[in-house]
């Protein structure tokens, strides 16, 4: 009687395992929502230095949502034998809904990538640009204190 009730608890859990949606998406996508919030939080001077690494990083994320999405991968695999006899290496290809749930988290999230590194590239540009007058100032200033030099000996 023990051992049935053991067994039974052990099928259901498996049968309900397999059934469920994997979470390992919502906890790679947070990450990758934490990697896109700290592109927009970049600082202008550690633009250059950060953005190419963070940006290879998403991209090879998103090449890999795709095929995930796209079915090319298994999103899960329990045991020898998955979901009504297919082996673990056939895995479990999303339905139309999840393919639809996945697609619209990628597109979600490269919509926050572009608008994300949009801002860090403005505040960058802007930042140059801020330090590009600044030495124009100053070229201007030191050209101007040169030429009241040479011309104070002709004016005394």
């Amino acid at each position: 009687m023990i051992k049935s009730l053991v067994f039974l608890t052990f099928f259901t859990s498996l049968v309900f395992a397999q059934t469920q949606v994997p979470d390992d998406g919502n906890a790679e996508s947070s990450a990758i929502q934490s990697k896109i919030k700290e592109l927009q939080d970049l600082k202008p001077d550690q633009f250059s230095q950060n953005v190419e690494s963070l940006r290879a990083l998403l991209d090879r994320y998103f090449d890999n949502k795709k095929k995930v999405c796209n079915g090319e991968y298994s999103t899960m695999v329990l045991g020898d034998v998955g979901e009504l006899g297919k082996t673990a290496d056939e895995g479990r290809k999303l339905s139309k809904d999840e393919r639809k749930v996945c697609f619209r988290e990628m597109k979600n999230l490269q919509v926050n990538y572009i608008n994300a590194i949009y801002e860090a590239r403005r505040k960058y540009v802007l930042w140059l640009q801020e330090k590009q007058l600044d030495e124009l100032g100053k070229v201007r200033d030191e050209a101007i204190k040169r030429l009241q030099t040479n011309f104070a000996r002709y004016l005394d």
